[in-house]
């Protein structure tokens, strides 16, 4: 299986596992594929920094 599909996958369930939900977030999934991986995470931090 292709590497970064694979950690694009983990990626997304992790955030669903910490996020408290059940599926992978699939405007994460967009996200991770349209942008940098670092602006994807930044991204992440300011909505956790929100809640």
């Amino acid at each position: 299986m292709n590497r970064l599909i694979r950690s694009e996958n983990q990626r997304a369930e992790w955030k669903a596992v910490h996020m408290g939900n059940d599926k992978p977030d699939a405007e994460g999934k967009r996200l991770i594929r349209r942008k940098s991986r670092r602006t994807w995470r930044i991204g992440m931090w300011r909505e956790w920094g929100l809640r």
